[in-house]
C-alpha cells in the first residue's frame, strides 16, 4: 500500500517561503541601517572631509535624532508585517496539515 499526498510538496514550499521571508526581513533591516548611517549629517560631513563647528553640534544632534527615529519607523514598517506574514503562514500550514490528516487515511491506493 502506498499513500498519496498531492499537497505534501506545498507544505514544504511554505516552510521555505517562511525562511525566505525571514531572510528578506533581515536584509531589509541591514539595508535600512546602512542607508540611515549614510544619512546622518555629521557623519557625511566627516566623510567628505569637512570639519564640524561647535555651533553646529546642536543642529547635527537634532538632525541625527530625527534620522534615527525615521530609521526606526522604517524598520518597524518593514519588519513587523513580514514577521506577521510568517506567523500567518505557519498557522495556515498547521491548519492545512491538521485538516489533511483525517483525509490522508482515506487516500490509500493499492
Amino acid at each position: 500500500m502506498k499513500k498519496i499526498s498531492l499537497f505534501f510538496y506545498d507544505t514544504l514550499e511554505v516552510l521555505s517561503l517562511r525562511d525566505n521571508i525571514n531572510r528578506v526581513a533581515i536584509a531589509a533591516i541591514i539595508v535600512y541601517v546602512l542607508i540611515g548611517v549614510l544619512n546622518i549629517p555629521w557623519l557625511t560631513m566627516i566623510l567628505r572631509g569637512g570639519s564640524i563647528a561647535f555651533s553646529d553640534i546642536m543642529q547635527f544632534g537634532l538632525e541625527t535624532l530625527i534620522t534615527i527615529l525615521t530609521l526606526g519607523i522604517r524598520i518597524a514598517v518593514i519588519y513587523f508585517p513580514l514577521k506577521a506574514l510568517t506567523h500567518i503562514l505557519r498557522i495556515l500550514m498547521e491548519m492545512e496539515f491538521r485538516s489533511r490528516k483525517g483525509i490522508k487515511s482515506n487516500s490509500v491506493v493499492e
